[in-house]
């Protein structure tokens, strides 16, 4: 069963869509590679991500956080997320916006990831003055069975008072759902770990991830980092922060265990993730199914408010398909698409044009 839940806090709009229980199965056994990565869409503007992609494709992560994206903006004219989707084989995509509207289409973080998650949450922090709005996007995940929620986000540039008060409210979107489940967190925080403001973390009880000599791994710029919580509760296998020209952040990287998780057989854990994708371009979702499904797609503001139903239980076969938003009266802006079928419900954003 899931659970759906939109709620306002202080200066923030919270999208929540997710399994009531994440234990039905487990995408991940033993072990997951996580990486996270600024990709400096500035940098690429119209021209292509190949280098992106080769790096992700050479480090092999698991599951691969992403800052800088772009979604079908006049600078990069594609869905950069698909987009890398496709060229590495990550067949499982998550996006969040930050700066909405933005070069006409919209510019914040992503997922990658091997695995469909099992849960995801939304969080979109409003500027308060001059810094840029963020978006944050959590994914739930199990490892062998065990829960794990992993988080990606992109703080402001513009300060360590704005990206305090971000932190804060992110704490504050985290603990709102358990303070004890295992959390990865991995961002450019545009910070040190030794600004104050990021104190905050080590205050709410979160460790960064070491390499095997004890060392951070955030050793080339120093603002790029992973932390986790509780600290008993996860394990570091291996970590690197290699250095690459294709951005002018470089990967960090961590194979991440849970404390006390058994090894399972992996395929049968493979059997139990549902491969449904959804991703959208301006006015059209494109979707793949498994398997011929009862679906229901309807489209909704930011906000929460229901605009109207795309799909109504319609009967569609498995494979790969389009639908075209009908704009009609229908305000410009970002928009959230839901979709459910059988047991499984996601979400994505949409950016609606005249």
């Amino acid at each position: 069963m899931f659970t759906k839940k939109i709620t306002k806090l202080a200066g923030v709009a919270v999208l929540y869509i997710a399994l009531g229980s994440m234990s039905a199965g487990a995408q991940y056994t033993s072990q997951v590679k996580l990486m996270t990565y600024n990709i400096n869409a500035e940098a690429h503007e119209s021209k292509s991500y190949s280098d992106i992609a080769a790096v992700i494709k050479e480090i092999k992560p698991d599951i691969c956080g992403m800052q800088k994206l772009d979604s079908v903006t006049t600078r990069s004219s594609q869905y950069v997320l698909s987009w890398l989707s496709e060229q590495t084989s990550m067949p499982n995509f998550e996006y969040q916006s930050a700066m909405r509207n933005y070069l006409s289409g919209s510019y914040g973080v992503g997922f990658l990831a091997n695995q469909a998650p099992l849960s995801t949450r939304r969080l979109w922090i409003e500027k308060t003055a001059s810094e840029q709005d963020r978006g944050v996007l959590e994914m739930g995940i199990t490892i062998d069975g065990t829960p794990a929620r992993v988080i990606v986000t992109h703080l402001a540039h513009e300060g360590a008072s704005y990206r305090s008060s971000q932190i804060k409210k992110i704490l504050t979107w985290i603990d709102s759902v358990s303070t004890t489940d295992p959390v990865l967190i991995m961002a450019d925080f545009n910070a040190d770990s030794t600004e104050s403001s990021m104190q905050q973390f080590t205050n709410a009880g979160y460790e960064y991830v070491r390499d095997k000599d004890g060392k951070r791994v955030d050793i080339t710029k120093k603002i790029n980092h992973m932390l986790y919580r509780p600290k008993d509760k996860w394990i570091v296998v291996d970590a690197g922060n290699p250095v690459y020209a294709a951005s002018n952040r470089n990967p960090v990287w961590a194979t991440m265990k849970l404390a006390g998780v058994p090894v399972k057989d992996e395929k049968t854990a493979l059997k139990q993730n549902c491969a449904y994708r959804q991703w959208t371009e301006c006015n059209t979702v494109h979707y793949e199914l498994p398997a011929r499904s009862d679906v229901t797609m309807s489209l909704y503001t930011i906000e929460g408010k229901k605009v109207y139903t795309l799909l109504s239980n319609q009967n569609v076969d498995a494979g790969k398909h389009s639908l075209s938003v009908n704009v009609n009266g229908i305000k410009c802006g970002m928009y959230v698409v839901r979709t459910s079928f059988s047991d499984f419900k996601t979400s994505s954003e949409i950016v609606i044009t005249d």
